[in-house]
């Protein structure tokens, strides 16, 4: 399927695209995007299964800390000590099947098994208790279910960890560079057009039918996600880096000395990191919204006029970002972004009235989904143009983590800072200062990018642009 070169002129298919030791003709990269596309499809409609879980654990009266420990505290406990892992093995790995495809092959049994075990652990749960004569410590049927989902619920995360980490890389590894971001656009648009499926059709029978969506969502991916990747084979990858200390704590110790021992990459993991500190305060943008007056229907298009609108505007950002480069389009939208931003501060000096805040908010969402949309199209593009092709995997986890320990601490200041504008204002007042704290963490966060940018024309740019630290790879 990858080296098509001999098709005939009429189809159009002369021209070849390249990436790594894979050629394509443009009926090849037609089917490539296809498999790739409907794997996501796939992939999507699974992940959104286990978003049931609340639902579930809540008609089991399950409390609440319980509910955060399951859904929350263990999958990110498990992403930030499995996806580093995973990612740095995955780099190094060669063998019959590529670097990425083994690690999603070899887990899609205890992946799909963990999933129709989550469906069925009330029946489980029920039985048990009736084998057990009432269960151990006189637990009922409720609590040994809420037991059964923590457990499968861990193992469902732990396997799907090595699946939603190396999937996004294989992408850079298959995909030629030229049509990267128009392709990433064509997954952000059948993802969410997944998504809306899902939630329109689906999601409505949760709970009356919650047992034969978590089972065929398992058959769901288990047979078209791994028919994805049976037909699209990667190429071959140099020999593995030489060197490396061997051991956990060797390993540890060469991950941490090529992700973080150069400042051309902490820019990068810092303006993502502060970036993301200034999206947290969007937990409290409904109850902004809500005190300047908007009704939940009037919130809800809002939403919805912006998610429609991003579609249309998600492939035309992919066409901008392979023509110019992903960095330059992403330093373009983040400055372009700051320009707007700083509109939300009027509502620290004005209290329009609901209907003009209505259509303000309206008119910022037209203006601001395109900016959005073209920055939100251009970050991955740009990871896959400034890490090391050969460490990618690794140095995303090592994106993730700064991006992770950042959001665990501005989530909470943000609300300490919430509660202290409380206080000074003595009420809901203190939403309006959202705006000022995205602003705040937004000029940081492009400052950081603006001098990547510059280490990034200082080291060769489009032309000439080599990762530092990694001079020596041979060309993949």
């Amino acid at each position: 399927m990858t080296q098509v070169t001999s098709e005939p002129q009429s189809l159009d298919t002369t021209a070849i695209y390249r990436v790594g030791t894979l050629t394509y003709t443009k009926s090849g990269l037609v089917i490539l995007f296809a498999w790739l596309l409907w794997g996501d499809v796939c992939f999507t409609l699974m992940e959104a299964v286990p978003g049931l879980l609340p639902l579930k654990l809540k008609e089991l009266n399950t409390p609440n800390w319980v509910m955060a420990l399951i859904l929350s505290t263990i999958p990110n406990i498990l992403n930030a000590t499995i996806c580093p892992w995973v990612s740095f093995k995955s780099d190094r790995h060669r063998g019959k099947w590529g670097r990425r495809m083994p690690f999603i092959l070899s887990t899609a049994p205890f992946l799909t098994l963990a999933l129709i075990l989550l469906g069925f652990s009330a029946p489980i749960g029920k039985w048990l208790h009736g084998l057990l004569a009432g269960g151990p410590l006189g637990m009922s049927p409720n609590t040994i279910t809420v037991l059964l989902i923590g457990l499968f619920g861990t193992m469902f995360s732990f396997f799907n960890m090595f699946v939603a980490s190396v999937f996004w890389y294989l992408f850079n590894d298959v995909v030629p560079e030229k049509v990267l971001s128009r392709f990433l656009a064509a997954m952000r648009i059948v993802s969410t057009g997944a998504g809306s499926f899902y939630g329109f059709f689906i999601f409505p029978f949760g709970m009356s039918h919650f047992a034969w969506i978590f089972l065929g969502g398992a058959l769901l991916y288990f047979l078209t996600f791994t028919a994805m990747c049976l037909k699209v084979k990667e190429g071959q990858y140099p020999p593995p880096p030489a060197g490396d200390h061997t051991g956990l704590a060797g390993e540890i110790k060469t991950y941490m000395r090529e992700c973080y021992a150069h400042g051309f990459y902490w820019h990068y993991f810092l303006s993502t990191a502060f970036g993301c500190i200034g999206g947290c305060i969007g937990m409290f943008g409904l109850l902004l919204n809500q005190h300047m007056g908007l009704t939940m229907q009037q919130m809800g298009r809002l939403s919805g006029v912006g998610g429609i609108w991003s579609l249309i505007l998600l492939y035309l950002g992919g066409i901008l970002a392979d023509r110019v480069h992903p960095l330059r389009t992403l330093v373009l939208a983040q400055g372009l972004a700051l320009l707007v931003m700083p509109v939300g501060l009027i509502w620290l000096f004005v209290t329009p009235a609901p209907s003009t805040y209505y259509h303000i908010q309206m008119a910022l969402t037209l203006v601001t989904m395109p900016i959005y949309a073209l920055s939100g199209i251009s970050s991955f593009p740009t990871e896959m143009r400034i890490f090391p092709k050969e460490r990618f995997g690794q140095f995303c986890s090592a994106n993730a983590m700064v991006r992770s320990v950042g959001v665990l601490i501005g989530g909470q200041v943000a609300g300490f800072f919430m509660d202290l504008m409380k206080w000074v204002h003595g009420g809901d007042f203190a939403y309006r200062y959202l705006p000022a704290w995205s602003l705040f963490f937004a000029v940081i966060a492009y400052i950081n990018l603006c001098m990547l940018y510059r280490d990034w024309q200082r080291r060769g740019g489009e032309k000439g642009y080599t990762p530092p630290g990694f001079s020596i790879l041979p060309p993949a």
